[in-house]
């Protein structure tokens, strides 16, 4: 079951005895937990009716003892396990436990609602007890998003809270954070409180209010390598070293890897698509697609190639493999220094 399908699901009150939520993204398993902690159950009946608990603390036998108490004046009790990933056997990995869990997989309290937050891995789906759970509960696979689909989800994300954002603003965001949706949420509700209801955010919002430069970001750094805009790159570079703790050279080049593996997709595998089916392929806004384009003319192949070889190695500098005692801000110099020539 997807996300969006849960929470659906959820607001029109159509409830499963078992959500087991598992993946290494926690804002889908946290957003469904919180969901339901809140909204279940009404506040009067949570006292006796809702428990949480968490992985390190209670045992796979025990929850199934708590699953199995009756409600207390309400129609149904909420059973929440947060951190299960600690639980010894709750993946069905511990033979011991495995056949009374399966059991009680296979045949649920109806009356009660047990929220499994298996923040890990996903479970085996070959064995009886993910297909007890698939049958009988709802599955989430909660899974981290790639940075190239985060602007779109970003976009997305904010217009379902009743505003909109440029797509310029939405890279910035991915740009300085990420794929952490936790990170990007809380920057954009700290945002959107600030802000009149369908407000169009941009790039200047996301200065202002969040502390993210429009001007000094690896998205505008990408940018003035890709058109070979010197003097622009190295003043960015220039603010990086000054900031290095928002701007760490593991994180840049991983950022100017990403970019520079698609323009040499560009020489390459998509040569003969037009423009739009160039954007879809490289999972690029089409916004940016001239920008890309324009940066393959200025790099050719072989120059590409040179690239990506010089960014894997200022990636092991960066990580202490042949340390020379280099400063970070001068190995991203050096970096950009070699890349522009």
């Amino acid at each position: 079951m997807t996300f969006n399908d849960m929470m659906a699901d959820l607001k029109a009150k159509k409830y499963y005895p078992i959500y087991f939520l598992m993946g290494e993204e926690d804002y889908f398993i946290d957003e469904v937990t919180d969901y339901i902690a809140k909204n279940v159950l009404k506040e009067e009946e949570r006292d006796f009716n809702q428990s949480i608990f968490y992985g390190n603390d209670i045992t796979l036998p025990n929850i199934i003892v708590e699953t199995r108490q009756y409600p207390m004046i309400a129609e149904r009790r909420v059973i929440i396990v947060k951190e299960a990933q600690n639980v010894k056997g709750i993946d069905g990995s511990d033979s011991d436990k495995e056949s009374a869990w399966l059991n009680y997989a296979t045949n649920p309290i109806p009356t009660t609602i047990l929220v499994i937050a298996y923040r890990a891995r996903p479970i085996d789906k070959r064995k009886k007890l993910y297909k007890s759970l698939e049958k009988n509960g709802a599955i989430l696979e909660s899974s981290r998003l790639y940075e190239s689909k985060m602007p779109e989800w970003i976009i997305s994300y904010v217009k379902s809270k009743g505003y909109d954002i440029q797509t310029a603003a939405a890279q910035i965001l991915v740009s300085h954070l990420g794929n952490d949706l936790s990170k990007v949420t809380n920057g954009l509700s700290k945002l959107m409180t600030l802000l009149p209801e369908g407000t169009a955010i941009n790039s200047q919002h996301i200065e202002d209010n969040i502390g993210i430069s429009k001007e000094y970001n690896i998205f505008e750094l990408n940018k003035a390598i890709g058109l070979r805009d010197t003097t622009k790159a190295f003043t960015i570079v220039a603010h990086f070293a000054k900031n290095p703790k928002n701007n760490p050279l593991p994180l840049v080049i991983r950022q100017l890897f990403n970019y520079f593996l698609k323009i040499l997709m560009i020489h390459t595998t998509y040569r003969s698509l037009g423009r739009q089916e160039l954007a879809n392929a490289l999972s690029i806004n089409a916004y940016f697609i001239s920008e890309y384009i324009e940066a393959a003319r200025n790099y050719p192949k072989a120059k590409v190639e040179k690239i990506i070889s010089y960014l894997r190695h200022y990636d092991a500098y960066s990580k202490g493999v042949n340390d020379t005692g280099t400063e970070d801000g001068e190995l991203m110099k050096e970096l950009i220094s070699l890349i522009m020539v």
